[in-house]
């Protein structure tokens, strides 16, 4: 894996996700406008959203969310401010190809 920002016991500070459900393993880079996460958390066969031996498509929505808030509590972090709690209500458009 590569060299590690934030390990997953740092994003657990940021979302609130813990243990199993806290999908995503690491930051390897990250700017104002991107995030780069890394994880193998959806080849565990103890995976929380696993069924039937497999996750759906739709889990890479909560992949890309815990993503997003993780991204969203290092730019609050960095402004000086406190993380709030915040949680993802509905999602839109969502597509698959």
């Amino acid at each position: 894996m590569a060299t590690l920002l934030l390990d997953k016991a740092k994003i657990q500070t940021l979302i609130p996700h813990a243990g199993a459900m806290c999908l995503l393993e690491g930051v390897t880079a990250w700017d104002e406008d991107s995030i780069v996460c890394v994880t193998q958390t959806h080849r565990d066969p103890a995976n929380p959203l696993r069924r039937q031996d497999r996750l759906a498509m739709v889990h890479a929505c909560e992949y890309g969310a815990q993503a997003a808030a993780i991204h969203g509590g290092l730019r609050t972090q960095t402004a000086g401010q406190s993380v709030p709690a915040g949680y993802l209500a509905a999602l839109r458009d969502v597509r698959w190809f």
